[in-house]
């Protein structure tokens, strides 16, 4: 999975960041609000892939029933259903 930065627009409290996740042969569009005073946002982003990769799976199957296999994380859990 790669995450790469479209753009990002600084508001009066936060800043709101375009990015488009590779994931599975495809690309996927998201912006996501931080706080102003993340300057790696790239690093930050990345940190949270797992996180994004599970929100991103939950939008395509909201409606799938993932058991939570013994030893596995959430993730690859969804992943292996």
């Amino acid at each position: 999975m790669a995450i790469t930065i479209n753009k990002s627009v600084e508001n009066r409290d936060y800043k709101t960041v375009y990015f488009t996740i590779e994931y599975d042969g495809k690309d996927y569009k998201w912006h996501a609000k931080m706080k102003k005073d993340v300057s790696d946002v790239q690093g930050y982003l990345d940190a949270k892939s797992d996180t994004l990769k599970q929100g991103m799976l939950r939008q395509q199957y909201h409606k799938a029933q993932v058991p939570n296999l013994n030893g596995k994380t959430a993730l690859e859990s969804f992943e292996a259903w």
